[in-house]
């Protein structure tokens, strides 16, 4: 997470925890393996096309987030905690699913931030452009 946002934060900042790079590794692994062979796309490539894969689903303006989360994931009361990416998939950081959606504008900020969520089982990608149009990807 950048440190302007980290400064700029309003109330009562939650526990972000900041993954080694042995762990982002992983989850990109897992990411790899969930969508790009579903796919028939190379795990190289996945980066590169990830919003090619995507459903429009919403405008962060006239969603219910919670309702989008349970949408995309189908298990939303198994999520404790969820993995997000500002968009190259290499400082991946995890959040409780609970304070990232109570402090959405805090982890967001339009027309700057593309974002990737995902959970440890890695089948599932919601994403939240800089515009602030949603997608989701499902395994």
């Amino acid at each position: 997470m950048d440190e302007y946002k980290i400064e700029l934060w309003e109330g009562i900042m939650p526990p972000i925890l900041n993954l080694e790079q042995k762990e982002i590794t992983s989850l990109k692994e897992k990411l790899c393996t969930s969508f790009a062979k579903k796919n028939d796309i190379q795990c190289n490539e996945f980066y590169e096309s990830i919003h090619n894969l995507e459903t429009n689903i919403g405008t962060i303006d006239n969603i219910d987030l919670y309702k989008i989360f349970q949408d995309c994931s189908k298990n939303l009361h198994s999520i404790d905690f969820i993995y997000l990416d500002w968009g190259n998939f290499e400082d991946i950081v995890k959040v409780k699913f609970n304070d990232f959606i109570d402090n959405i504008d805090n982890f967001w900020y339009p027309s700057s931030d593309d974002l990737s969520i995902f959970d440890q089982q890695c089948n599932w990608l919601l994403t939240i452009h800089h515009h602030g149009d949603i997608g989701c990807i499902l395994a």
